[in-house]
């Protein structure tokens, strides 16, 4: 995953994206980040640095969080950056959730 860019994952998920017709499509991409694309827009917003001692549950968040996203309106460019900051706070050991507000707490802060 080192030469991780917008064009090669366009490439990449091209064919897919047409052949189950998936109009907005997100790739968790590691400590990379989070790739997401639609009809207008494609981009890879990376991860924010952190204390990450175990990744379990981190890609499970990812996905419940920007599916409650989407659920609650945002864009798809707003819900991939929430959940990639949601899937960046998987920092405790096992599997863990992610408490809501200190989820807030660092939307709002990274936001700033």
């Amino acid at each position: 995953m080192e030469n991780v860019n917008v064009s090669s994952l366009q490439e990449q998920t091209k064919s897919f994206k047409e052949k189950q017709s998936i109009k907005s499509l997100m790739v968790t991409l590691s400590e990379k980040g989070v790739y997401y694309s639609d009809n207008t827009n494609a981009e890879i917003l990376p991860a924010h640095i952190r204390n990450i001692s175990d990744v379990s549950g981190a890609g499970d968040t990812v996905i419940s969080v920007a599916s409650l996203a989407l659920a609650a309106g945002l864009n798809l460019h707003d819900a991939s950056w929430v959940a990639n900051i949601a899937g960046g706070m998987c920092e405790k050991v096992g599997v863990v959730s992610v408490d809501k507000e200190e989820l807030e707490k660092e939307v709002i802060r990274l936001s700033q």
